[in-house]
């Protein structure tokens, strides 16, 4: 049981994105954040495995609310209950029961300029990176399969394709959402170099995967 009243953080943290960690962060929840206007509350679950980025996200709006687990240690949660911050993401366009009706934020919500960070943050939230290392039967040595890959509505994920360096890829239904993949491994590293370059912040997890098993893998 929380009591909210002992916990803190700084409710205007996402008033105005004018910042590159603002705007990950807001992609980031854009993603995975679950608001309730009613009571007023925000929360974060994430797996076990990136409690380390709860911690930063807590640090970034200057939170003193704990982070928990819950179930066996199956996720960790972060829930905030303070109207104001509620309503700032509410403002930006972070709505209850988002998953099929979810906007990409407009351009006097989220300046043009820190757009790709937003991608990020989203990309970290709902995207996929996979890789596998196959035999196929006409060559001679494993090869490696990857996929970049990211589920939304149609809205969001048109304009994420509008706003990446190589975007000559289809949107597809994927039951009540949308889906989009990336398979080439050039354009892969294409647009996630152009992703994290000169971001403040990043899911270490994610990024690891990529540097490890797609780029210098290729190299």
């Amino acid at each position: 049981i929380y009591t909210y009243n002992l916990y803190d953080c700084n409710i205007d943290y996402f008033n105005i994105i004018n910042t590159k960690e603002k705007a990950y962060w807001l992609g980031f929840v854009f993603a995975d954040g679950y608001v309730d206007n009613v009571g007023s509350s925000f929360t974060l679950n994430l797996s076990p495995v990136d409690y380390n980025h709860l911690v930063k996200f807590n640090k970034c709006i200057n939170s003193t609310y704990p982070i928990k687990r819950y179930n066996n240690n199956r996720y960790v949660c972060l829930h905030v209950c303070r109207k104001k911050f509620v309503s700032n993401l509410i403002d930006k366009g972070c709505v209850t029961k988002k998953s099929l009706i979810l906007k990409f934020p407009s351009e006097d919500k989220l300046p043009k300029y820190l757009i790709k960070y937003f991608i990020l943050g989203y990309f970290d939230g709902d995207g996929c990176l996979s890789t596998i290392l196959r035999k196929p039967k006409n060559r001679p040595n494993l090869y490696m399969y990857c996929e970049l890959n990211m589920l939304g509505t149609f809205d969001m994920l048109l304009n994420i394709k509008n706003n990446l360096p190589f975007c000559d890829f289809n949107i597809k239904k994927f039951g009540n959402i949308y889906k989009f993949r990336v398979q080439n491994k050039l354009h892969i590293i294409e647009i996630l170099d152009y992703l994290y370059m000169d971001s403040p912040i990043f899911l270490d997890r994610k990024y690891n995967k990529y540097i490890n098993n797609i780029k210098n893998y290729i190299k």
